[in-house]
């Protein structure tokens, strides 16, 4: 089955570069380190009431910006031009650039009625966008430009005979060249979010693009070797759907994993959807926020990053405007598209699922990356007696009740959250006892003692060394009762510091939080000295032993004289 999302393409603009080598150096890999934030102004205000546009443009210079405001200011917008000129007015606004050898910004700010202030920006492109090439490693993104002979790496699908190559045409203001770039770097980072588990051909995370042939929108051919996607023409016509391409782009990536027994392939049918059409929005607006927040990271151009944000944040409107229908319908739960003609009635569902992806993470503030990577930590548990309760084939209550129960435990897992009340207010059915057993699997037993070995080195005798950290972390979300002790060798010598933040010798550590024992080595007599420091963690909804507990850390230390 491919899976396509049709949504309204919104598109965007063109440049000029090389294509990035296929097979790329590891001591260039990109690594970003600003912490996503795209979509605040959604979750938390103040609302954007602002919008611009660009109306015209001629090779002259004339620009003509036209938009608006919902909230109807009194006092006249102003406009930031770029070139070190300013007007202000209302739209639509005309300005003449005497350079038109630059890409500029343009910054329109609204004074509300009420004293407030916002801005919207908005690239001119006056040449093509710009791109400045970065190394992802083992990442092939390309645009084809022939006919290319496909294969499936999967039984029984064959690959897709609606699509062809794209002409040179189709790229009125990105390069094909600049936009295959942009999309790799997307692709570097979806690899990354999926813990880089997914299908490899040769090694490389590749994928192909293609032109489709009779439909608009997108969709994923995750089934083809190499995995491939396709968009209607109109996807790539100003102002691009950023938001679309990297739709298909993330489905791609979640229904090859995990490794032992993909989603694709095995969810497929009326019940795929609330696994695959979420976990392309989830991609689409994590990775495509890392992407723009990261902009010198990724080589892309100031202008490019706004071009893109904007329309990132167009689409997760539009996603949150989804969300607000299916509550005010009552959260009518669906995880079953009959596929009769009649509308969706899963997409209430899944806008929720993602909508609520994006608002956990604007609220905690820690980015994309992290809460990305966990959701799929926990779905790639995905096994044997998992689909089997998934039931792809079967729209009973007990299958939907597991979909549901699947989806909410790993966005609970995300964010450290339990999420159960306010999904069952939405409706969604959940099994606790699943939830539970799910949430015990991703954790690897619940709790997490670190590191496995401390070493003092040598410590003058009588003297006490600088303390050093053990970190205790309680992934469930119930406190457990923790309990420290030494054994063996000489546990006097290591004594816990004052400093320490877990309750020593025993106490009770909160759901989903850290302590750190500070240890020191104060060495009574020359040479090697060991001991045992032991933590035994109960957890006390239950009060039974977490599955790995207790749980040891190897102290060494050398006295000198």
């Amino acid at each position: 089955m491919k899976y396509r999302i049709l949504m309204p393409a919104v598109a965007i603009a063109a440049a000029t570069v090389l294509l990035a080598p296929s097979r790329l150096t590891a001591q260039n890999q990109a690594t970003a380190t600003n912490a996503a934030s795209c979509y605040s102004s959604l979750v938390s205000g103040p609302a954007q009431t602002l919008s611009a546009s660009i109306e015209s443009m001629n090779a002259n210079g004339t620009v003509e910006v036209n938009g608006g405001d919902t909230q109807q200011p009194d006092t006249p917008f102003k406009f930031a031009w770029d070139d070190g000129s300013t007007t202000s007015g209302f739209f639509p606004q005309q300005h003449v650039y005497t350079n038109t050898g630059q890409i500029y910004v343009i910054t329109v700010t609204a004074t509300e009625n009420n004293g407030s202030t916002q801005t919207y920006s908005l690239p001119v492109f006056f040449v093509d966008p710009s791109v400045t090439i970065k190394s992802f490693p083992n990442i092939s993104f390309q645009i084809l430009s022939s006919p290319v002979q496909f294969k499936s790496h999967w039984t029984g699908y064959t690959p897709p005979t609606d699509v062809t190559e794209f002409p040179g045409s189709s790229f009125p203001l990105y390069s094909r060249s600049v936009m295959a770039y942009i999309l790799q770097a997307l692709s570097s980072i979806d690899y990354t979010f999926a813990n880089e588990e997914s299908f490899l051909l040769n090694g490389e995370f590749s994928i192909d693009m293609l032109e489709g042939t009779n439909y608009t929108g997108g969709v994923s051919y995750w089934f083809t070797t190499p995995m491939s996607v396709g968009y209607g023409a109109s996807t790539l016509n100003a102002p691009i759907g950023w938001y679309t391409l990297f739709n298909e782009v993330g489905k791609d990536t979640t229904l090859n994993t995990p490794a032992s027994l993909t989603y694709g392939g095995n969810t497929d049918g009326n019940a795929s959807e609330i696994y695959s059409e979420t976990m392309g929005d989830v991609f689409s607006y994590a990775s495509g926020c890392q992407l723009v927040s990261n902009p010198s990271t990724y080589g892309l151009d100031a202008a490019v990053a706004v071009d893109i944000r904007n329309n990132m944040l167009s689409g997760a409107t539009l996603l949150q405007q989804s969300y607000n229908s299916y509550v005010a319908a009552g959260a009518p739960f669906s995880s079953w598209n009959p596929d009769n003609g009649q509308p969706d009635p899963t997409l209430g569902t899944i806008s929720t699922l993602a909508w609520k992806f994006i608002e956990h993470a604007e609220m905690q503030r820690n980015g994309y990356q992290v809460p990305a990577q966990r959701m799929m930590q926990l779905l790639q548990l995905f096994d044997s007696s998992m689909l089997a309760s998934y039931a792809p084939s079967s729209n009973t209550e007990a299958a939907a009740t597991f979909r549901s129960t699947l989806m909410v435990t790993a966005l609970s897992y995300a964010f450290s959250q339990d999420l159960r009340s306010e999904f069952s207010s939405l409706n969604f059915p959940i099994d606790n006892e699943t939830f539970e057993q799910l949430y015990e699997m991703a954790t690897g037993g619940g709790a997490k003692l670190s590191p496995a070995t401390v070493s003092f080195g040598a410590v003058a005798v009588g003297s006490t060394s600088a303390g050093k950290a053990v970190t205790l972390v309680n992934y469930l979300l119930t406190p457990v009762t923790v309990s420290a002790s030494f054994s063996g060798g000489d546990p006097k010598d290591f004594p816990v510091q004052t400093s320490s933040t877990c309750p020593s010798p025993g106490g009770t550590l909160a759901a989903n939080s850290t302590c750190i024992y500070v240890l020191a080595f104060r060495p009574s007599v020359v040479g090697t000295e060991s001991a045992t420091f032991s933590v035994a963690e109960i957890a006390q909804d239950v009060s039974l032993p977490l599955p790995n507990s207790p749980q040891s850390v190897a102290l060494e230390g050398t006295g000198k004289k």
